[in-house]
């Protein structure tokens, strides 16, 4: 029996971009029987350290090794580790199943994004945060947000439907975490193979965020409409994309970009909202007759 071995030693959210996508890069198909990876987890990688950021990229990785006809272990010396990834993927990748549904009152679920539910996906999340957490407060931007995320999925990523959601929300940091990650053409890629300005995937990446800027891959989409997301981040906030050969970062309204000496096959999209500068909804004058 054939094994290979993905060792993941630190929580740090670069050292995971690094190591699955130069993994996954060299991996060849499977033709033996009963193949399998190991990703194996250092101490270090503790529960409390896992965001969505982790999880849709551990989950995509695994989608991919799994239609490479491979199949996989977590091994992890920390139990409470070891039994959180395996709560999370078993439902899926052994059951089947397109979500879970989380046992925790902050955390979503995890969701494989399906091209047509997309819109009630971030119908469901905004209702339940205002349902729960936020019953005074506007989410409207941040539905905008989740939708031209999943939009972009369907129209440009050609992902085969590897593509994975994860929402969570943290009381006690008063943000919530949003990561989307999807193993397909790439938002660089598309840009630059329709617009031969770009001369790099960074700066394809840093137009995506701009008002109206698309790949024209479908004639209903209008932009990537990243700049949805933009626009709903406060000062202490976050957002990162990674796509193929670039990186950027967004931090305290501040952009930077970065070229990667290896390549991204896809997209990952993550970013965090301070829940402290969600608008207050606005009360309607409701007429009285008399």
């Amino acid at each position: 029996m054939e094994e290979h071995i993905l060792q993941l030693t630190s929580s740090k959210r670069n050292h995971w971009v690094t190591k699955i996508s130069l993994f996954l890069n060299e991996l060849q198909p499977n033709k033996i029987e009963y193949s399998h990876i190991t990703i194996s987890l250092s101490e270090e990688i503790q529960e409390a350290k896992i965001l969505p950021f982790h999880i849709v990229l551990l989950a995509c990785f695994i989608e991919s090794i799994h239609s490479m006809n491979y199949k996989v272990i977590i091994n992890s010396p920390n139990r409470e580790a070891q039994c959180y990834f395996d709560e999370t993927f078993r439902a899926f990748f052994v059951g089947g199943q397109k979500f879970i549904e989380s046992g925790h009152d902050t955390i979503l679920n995890l969701w494989k994004v399906v091209n047509k539910e997309a819109i009630f996906y971030s119908i469901q999340v905004t209702r339940y945060l205002n349902n729960e957490f936020f019953k005074e407060y506007d989410m409207t931007k941040l539905k905008v947000a989740l939708d031209e995320v999943y939009a972009n999925i369907a129209d440009h990523s050609q992902s085969n439907g590897n593509a994975f959601s994860y929402i969570k929300y943290l009381q006690q940091d008063r943000k919530i975490y949003v990561a989307v990650c999807d193993f397909g053409l790439g938002i660089a890629k598309t840009l630059r193979d329709s617009n031969e300005k770009y001369t790099s995937d960074k700066d394809a990446l840093k137009d995506s965020i701009k008002i109206g800027v698309t790949a024209k891959t479908n004639v209903q989409n209008k932009g990537y409409g990243l700049d949805s997301i933009v626009t709903i981040l406060s000062g202490n906030d976050i957002l990162r994309i990674v796509s193929n050969r670039g990186i950027m970062d967004i931090e305290d309204k501040d952009i930077k970009v970065y070229d990667l000496d290896f390549e991204f096959k896809g997209t990952l999209i993550y970013f965090e909202i301070s829940t402290d500068y969600f608008p207050v909804k606005e009360i309607e004058n409701e007429a009285v007759i008399f």
